[in-house]
């Protein structure tokens, strides 16, 4: 026996709906997945073009015991004199003058001696004369920064009032002062939130007649990738 015919109707409106269905979700499936392959291209390209303009062509290259990669590269051709301010900059690579009684002594150490180890990559060799170390910048580097375009840069302290800030300090004031230097390290340092820092700072401060300060600082920080 035939069914009535306005169910006959309604069963094949679910019929046609439930093909429909069926073919929608993989077309859907299929074009989720080619908008993510676009995406991943767009991003791997981003790091390629990040990572050719960061890591300079090297005139030797030597491999770190810990696994980092150090290009020896043209003291004239570091990532420094990118900067438009620093084109065709001339390197000094000693003050061309000294303050009145302060006498520089040259070198003392034979040519014979061994050189000292300061970093584990100094076991497998040296950058030549003329030529600057400079760990290789990989691609997981980039992917562990917020963002590829913010590789690198610095983040700034908001303002925010209820941040906790935890110092040590060590003041010297007056005397004559013609320069510094520094030796710092942050160890082991206790950071467990992605906002926090630790780091160490020598500050020179001189201030004008109108009690104006200006400053110089040597810094040496660690915080989360």
């Amino acid at each position: 026996m035939a069914p009535p015919c306005g169910s006959g109707r309604r069963w094949m409106r679910a019929v046609k709906l439930i093909l429909f269905l069926f073919f929608l979700i993989p077309m859907s499936s299929v074009g989720f997945r080619n908008t993510n392959t676009i995406f991943d291209k767009k991003k791997k390209l981003e790091i390629q073009r990040k990572l050719k303009r960061l890591n300079k062509p090297a005139l030797k290259t030597i491999k770190s015991p810990d696994g980092d990669i150090i290009d020896c590269v043209d003291i004239k051709k570091q990532p420094a004199f990118d900067h438009h301010l620093l084109k065709n900059h001339t390197i000094q690579m000693r003050p061309g003058s000294y303050p009145k009684g302060f006498l520089f002594k040259g070198s003392n150490v034979s040519s014979n001696s061994k050189p000292k180890i300061t970093q584990p990559w100094h076991l497998n060799g040296r950058c030549p004369q003329g030529t600057i170390p400079i760990r290789r910048t990989t691609e997981e580097d980039l992917l562990r920064a917020s963002s590829v375009a913010n590789y690198g840069r610095q983040k700034y302290p908001n303002d925010d009032n209820n941040a906790i800030h935890e110092y040590a300090t060590l003041i010297e004031e007056g005397d004559t002062y013609y320069g510094m230097n520094a030796e710092m390290n942050v160890w082991n340092p206790q950071v467990q939130e992605q906002n926090e820092f630790s780091l160490a700072q020598f500050w020179l401060a001189a201030a004008d007649n109108n009690g104006v300060y200006e400053t110089k600082k040597l810094t040496e920080l660690w915080s989360p990738p």
